[in-house]
């Protein structure tokens, strides 16, 4: 069961923003977010981004949130269950609030470490944050990923 602590954490990650970059991109972020428009410059003065430093790299990135620091074994499957229904209200929400864009959430909840809720659009030419079914994710103990997308 998520703590009142990480209930409050879990609030904000349903609360959404389009900011315009400097690119002419729209980007999706949290509502809490301190960004405005103009304010995300990704690419260089030839138009390629910075030290690979792409759209999705900075969506996943910026649209993280710890829903809780504390994963031990005798939470985790508990956790498991609560993170898929998170993952899939989240893109529910976000195709709600956006019904023209195209996303990918992401859950991780890894046992002594974190659950993680993280979400970007799916860009063109861009791979996702993750590959979920690269073997690497699909076969280290104590952690799984979600991944749910349109």
């Amino acid at each position: 069961m998520l703590s009142k602590k990480s209930f409050l954490r879990a609030r904000k990650i349903f609360s959404y923003k389009q900011v315009i970059g400097k690119d002419k991109k729209a980007y999706i972020v949290y509502s809490s977010a301190n960004i405005k428009d103009g304010e995300i410059n990704l690419l260089d003065k030839n138009g390629n981004f910075r030290n690979g430093f792409d759209r999705t790299a900075f969506e996943s990135l910026e649209n993280h949130v710890h829903i809780t620091d504390k994963v031990f074994m005798s939470n985790f499957n508990n956790l498991c269950n609560q993170g898929e229904l998170i993952g899939q209200l989240m893109l529910a929400k976000l195709k709600l609030d956006f019904p023209d864009k195209h996303f990918y959430v992401f859950v991780t909840i890894q046992i002594r470490e974190s659950m993680i809720v993280r979400f970007h659009q799916r860009w063109e030419n861009e791979d996702p944050w993750i590959n979920v079914d690269d073997p690497y994710w699909q076969t280290q103990k104590g952690l799984k990923v979600f991944c749910f997308y349109n």
